[in-house]
């Protein structure tokens, strides 16, 4: 069987979607003969990463860094300006792997990396392939980044998107190139259990602003009888100031030992499948919301606020948990009050197995 190289191409600061997705294809990847390269700048915690869970993959950490657009939520114009220095380093970089891998594909799968793919210029013999993981803020479809994005997605060969959400907030005359794949899961095989007591409450997203960990704390005061324990995780990178506020706050809460906020996990599914309720906070609108769908996968119900993409995963995956408007966190309160009340049908995650999630991916890669 022939090699066919692909070359991922994400951010190296941290573990995000794209690269959880592979966990679950990089072995059914091999086995058809492809050879998965991630190109990072510097190897940091994506072999460790994949080494946790038994994998072990191919890295070329020779980009130059890239830094993020906002610090402690706020634009940094110089964290901007380092990072088109970095791409157009990347860019000469990029170009020497054409030659160095010979690949048959290239997939990006953030920002800076689509606009890396989209630079390189003509005369590439491979395909080149945007995997959209986010949705764009509504106020920001006919603004800069919209446009930006647009363009960008304009000069690829195909654009994967993670939900109908994020398809709708590209141009209509890119529609022809996007496939819509949602992220692929499967079961863990662990049987539904009663409530426990106290009542293991679970938050699992990245400390920014936007996913909404204020709101996990103000639902921690509300509920701060022994009856309930609040347990965070996700990653800190860039945010540090952020998830110090956030746990000089809940400190400060008369149920304080009752409220754990910790940092990046390894073992999600471990992590989930102690918990008896998982909730999406979100306060902007969600592409695609991964930890709905790890949480079924655990047999863990999920409390989401209904923005984005979530709708639209609850109808289309069948799955077990509730549906709360946007920010209201009253609803919320009574929902997880009430939550010993209600009885839940676990979807079969069939529909998002690796088998199925594979196939539709590699028919993206060489169709």
């Amino acid at each position: 069987m022939n090699t066919k190289t692909l070359l991922i191409l994400t951010d190296g600061d941290f573990v995000g979607g794209a690269e959880t997705n592979y966990t679950f294809i990089l072995p059914i990847l091999k086995e058809h003969g492809w050879r998965p390269v991630f190109v990072t700048s510097g190897d940091k915690n994506i072999s460790e990463y994949f080494s946790r869970q038994q994998l072990q993959v191919e890295v070329f950490p020779g980009f130059s860094k890239y830094f993020s657009f906002t610090v402690n939520g706020r634009v940094s114009l110089v964290n901007i300006f380092r990072t088109w220095l970095s791409l157009r380093k990347n860019r000469i970089v990029l170009k020497g792997l054409f030659k160095k891998y010979q690949p048959l594909v290239i997939v990006s799968n953030s920002m800076v990396s689509h606009w890396l793919l989209s630079a390189v210029g003509s005369g590439v013999s491979c395909k080149r392939i945007m995997h959209l993981h986010d949705i764009i803020d509504t106020r920001k479809v006919f603004g800069l980044y919209g446009r930006g994005l647009n363009h960008i997605a304009s000069k690829m060969d195909s654009i994967i998107v993670v939900s109908d959400a994020v398809k709708e907030r590209l141009s209509s005359s890119l529609g022809y190139k996007a496939v819509k794949i949602y992220n692929p899961m499967k079961a863990t095989g662990l049987p539904s259990k009663p409530l426990s007591k106290p009542m293991r409450i679970g938050m699992f997203a990245r400390y920014t602003e936007w996913k909404g960990h204020w709101d996990f704390l103000y639902l921690a005061k509300a509920l701060s009888g022994p009856e309930y324990e609040f347990v965070s995780y996700g990653n800190t990178t860039g945010n540090e100031a952020y998830f110090r506020r956030l746990q000089a706050f809940a400190s400060s809460l008369p149920n304080a030992s009752h409220i754990h906020l910790n940092g990046f996990c390894y073992n999600v599914t471990a992590e989930m499948a102690k918990c008896d309720l998982i909730l999406q906070l979100s306060i902007l609108p969600e592409p695609f919301s991964r930890i709905m769908i790890e949480s079924n996968a655990c047999r863990v119900p999920v409390y989401a606020y209904d923005g984005g993409g979530v709708q639209e995963l609850f109808r289309e995956l069948s799955l077990a948990g509730l549906l709360i408007p946007q920010g209201d966190l009253h609803a919320m309160i009574d929902a997880i009050k009430s939550a010993d009340k209600r009885t839940f049908v676990f979807p079969d995650l069939r529909e998002i197995s690796p088998d199925n999630y594979f196939a539709r991916f590699e028919k993206v890669l060489v169709g």
